[in-house]
């Protein structure tokens, strides 16, 4: 039996299997530059090595949360 998959794929050509992580993702590219900013001011790459994983969570988060934004 075939079963119909719905993917959505995000300007930048990545696929993900749910709306709300594509609109994340979306988010994320669209506010980069702010996202970015922010993620230096409160959560700075150290000057040796690479950041941790705070930096990510949080910047994922903000992402989401400006998806849910841009929906209003």
């Amino acid at each position: 039996m075939v079963t119909p998959v719905t993917t959505y794929k995000t300007s930048d050509g990545k696929t993900f299997q749910d709306e709300v992580a594509a609109e994340a993702h979306e988010a994320g590219l669209k506010h980069a530059a702010v996202i970015t900013e922010f993620l230096d001011r409160h959560y700075p790459v150290p000057a040796k090595g690479k950041s941790g994983p705070a930096r990510s969570i949080a910047g994922k988060a903000i992402a989401a949360w400006l998806a849910e934004q841009d929906e209003d």
